[in-house]
């Protein structure tokens, strides 16, 4: 599963966070070289979530950012399993991209 979903997985192994967080930490991680725009984001964080491998929550912004609610993803069980089965090959794709996974 080398995929958005993969890096998406690996990711959410740091905990609850928000679509804007996930690709924050994803480019960071591998030094600006992997970028997950909303197009593949969103969708899949949908596929995960249908799939049992996210639970979602929602929470009201902080003040001052616009008011919008954000939705926090967090790893189930089975999600857990799965970014533990991919831990090597996303850390692989990484590699290749000059940057470790954090």
């Amino acid at each position: 599963m080398i995929s958005t979903k993969a890096v998406i997985l690996q990711m959410l192994t740091h905990g609850s966070q928000y679509g804007g967080q996930i690709q924050a930490r994803a480019r960071k991680a591998s030094k600006g070289r992997i970028r997950l725009d909303a197009g593949s984001l969103y969708p899949a964080l949908h596929a995960l979530q249908q799939d049992g491998y996210l639970d979602v929550h929602e929470e009201p912004a902080p003040p001052g950012r616009g008011g919008r609610t954000r939705r926090y993803y967090r790893l189930t069980k089975a999600g857990n399993d799965a970014a533990a089965t991919n831990r090597a090959t996303v850390a692989a794709l990484f590699k290749i991209a000059g940057a470790e996974p954090d």
